[in-house]
């Protein structure tokens, strides 16, 4: 079962939405475009809810950071 773990929001007409995960973002789909074996999926983010206040881990440039909610990278 995919939400067999965690404790999810699921109200009727929306994305299920992990509740004590750091951030959630609602969006909604703009297009969709097909690449080979891909989906491109653009999208329009129409809310954010901030969760639990810890730290996240986040990777680019090829490396791991851990950024908090006040925004200073670690």
């Amino acid at each position: 079962e995919r939400f067999g773990h965690g404790i999810w929001d699921e109200a009727p007409g929306e994305a299920p939405a992990l509740l004590d995960s750091i951030v959630n973002f609602l969006c909604r789909v703009e297009s969709i475009t097909e690449s080979s074996t891909h989906s491109i999926v653009i999208a329009r983010v129409v809310d954010v809810h901030m969760g639990c206040g810890e730290a996240a881990l986040l990777y680019g440039a090829r490396q791991y950071r851990s950024v908090s909610l006040s925004g200073s990278p670690s």
